[in-house]
C-alpha cells in the first residue's frame, strides 16, 4: 500500500511578521514568549517555532540594510549628535546597548562591552567630527569631535547636591542653566541660530563665579563629616574643569 501525504504549507504575511518581530526587537519579549502570545491571540491557530520567528527577524535584519546604512551616513554628516549606552542582560550576561542620535535619526548597537571597544568596532565615532553631546564619558573626548556634556543630566545632579548637601551652590548654578535654556529658546524663536556675544560673556562669568563660591562654601562648611571627594564636590570639580564642554 503507497500513502500520500501532501504538505501543507504556511504562508505568513508582511503584517504578521512586522508584528512578530516588533514584540521580540523594539519591546524585548523573548523569542519563546513572543511564540506564546501570538499563539494565545489566535485560540490556538498559529503555532509559530522559535525557529521560524528567528528568521523572521533575520529577514527584516537584511531588509533594513539599506535603511540603516542611510541613518549611519545622515548622522555622520550631522553637526551635532547625542552618544549614550546603558546595560542590559542577555542569557544572564551584562552587555551594553549602545546608542548615537540626533532630533531625526537614531543608530542603535549592541556590543559585550561599554565604551570605547564598542565605539571603535563600530567606526563611527572614530570618524565623525561634529559636535558629540554626552554624560561625562571621557573615553569619547579621545576622538577626533568636539565634546559637549549633557547639561540635561547635570541638572539632575544639581538637584541631587542641593537636596542630599544643601549646596548653595548647586541650586545657584542649576538656575543659571535653566536661564540660559531659556534665552537660548527665545533667540531660537526668533529665527536666531546663537546668543549674542554679550550675553554668552555675561554667563561665562557668572558661571565661573559660582563655581568660585561653592569652593569657598565647602572651606566655609563647619560640618566636621564633610568630605573633599563626596559626590558634591567632584561634581563641582567637574563643572569647573569642563566649563567650555558645559
Amino acid at each position: 500500500m503507497h500513502l500520500n501525504y501532501r504538505k501543507n504549507y504556511a504562508i505568513y504575511g508582511n503584517n504578521l511578521k512586522s508584528f512578530i518581530t516588533l514584540l521580540n526587537v523594539e519591546h524585548a519579549i523573548s523569542i519563546q514568549r513572543t511564540a506564546d502570545i501570538i499563539k494565545e491571540l489566535t485560540g490556538n491557530i498559529l503555532n509559530i517555532s522559535t525557529g521560524t520567528i528567528q528568521n523572521f527577524i533575520y529577514e527584516l535584519k537584511s531588509k533594513v540594510e539599506p535603511a540603516i546604512t542611510n541613518i549611519k551616513n545622515f548622522l555622520l554628516r550631522s553637526e551635532v549628535n547625542h552618544k549614550d549606552e546603558t546595560m542590559l542582560f542577555c542569557n544572564g550576561t551584562p552587555r551594553w546597548f549602545h546608542v548615537f542620535s540626533n532630533k531625526k535619526a537614531t543608530y542603535y548597537y549592541y556590543h559585550k562591552s561599554r565604551g570605547n571597544k564598542a565605539d571603535i568596532e563600530k567606526g563611527l565615532l572614530m570618524i565623525f567630527t561634529g559636535t558629540l553631546v554626552h554624560d561625562h564619558m571621557k573615553g569619547l573626548y579621545k576622538f577626533q569631535s568636539d565634546d559637549a556634556e549633557c547639561n540635561a543630566h547635570i541638572l539632575r545632579y544639581l538637584t541631587f547636591t542641593k537636596e542630599k548637601y544643601n549646596r548653595k551652590w548647586a541650586q545657584d548654578l542649576l538656575d543659571l542653566l535653566l536661564k540660559i535654556k531659556k534665552e537660548i529658546k527665545e533667540e531660537m524663536e526668533k529665527g536666531n541660530n546663537s546668543l549674542r556675544t554679550e550675553s554668552i560673556l555675561k554667563y561665562e562669568e557668572e558661571y565661573s563665579r559660582i563655581i568660585k563660591e561653592g569652593e569657598e562654601e565647602f572651606k566655609k562648611d563647619t560640618n566636621p563629616h564633610k568630605d573633599y571627594n563626596g559626590e558634591d564636590m567632584k561634581l563641582l570639580r567637574r563643572l569647573k574643569k569642563y566649563k567650555e564642554n558645559h
